[in-house]
């Protein structure tokens, strides 16, 4: 599972947690960095990151469980296409948009994952043929990234 941690003035506001296998290959390593973007509700309303830079590239999920406790909100989603598994996504309260109720029955998220090279530390990129093999053979572990 890979980890992602969104933070609000420099406070961390929410976590999502996505399969490895559904990382690009190239960005299939411990300490790979990612541009995130999410965005919330009919309107997509964005939540974390730019929707300009990734708005080609954005997986929609509908939620299919809400788990509520008094400051944040956990979900668990299931992409619209029904091609990636179920991701969990976890966010205080006050990440929310204003037009998005915490009460609200249906909810809807696009996600965009853009593998960062720039702020990914150079020391820990792999060889492209490793992880190019690694991609073949299938995702050997957990991998988290920030």
């Amino acid at each position: 599972m890979a980890q992602f941690t969104m933070s609000a003035n420099d406070t961390a506001a929410g976590t999502l947690k996505i399969p490895a296998d559904e990382l690009p290959y190239y960005g299939r390593f411990e300490g790979a960095q990612f541009e995130l973007f999410l965005a919330l509700g009919e309107e997509y309303e964005a939540i974390s990151g730019d929707p300009q830079r990734n708005s080609s590239l954005i997986t929609e999920f509908e939620v299919v469980d809400v788990r509520q406790s008094e400051e944040n909100i956990e979900m668990s989603l299931e992409a619209i296409d029904g091609e990636q598994s179920i991701v969990n996504l976890t966010l205080q309260k006050e990440q929310l948009p204003e037009s998005i109720s915490a009460e609200d029955e249906a909810w809807y998220l696009g996600v965009s994952l853009d593998y960062d090279e720039g702020e990914t530390p150079t020391d820990i990129i792999p060889d492209a043929v490793e992880l190019f093999d690694r991609y073949v053979e299938g995702p050997s572990g957990d991998y988290d990234s920030d």
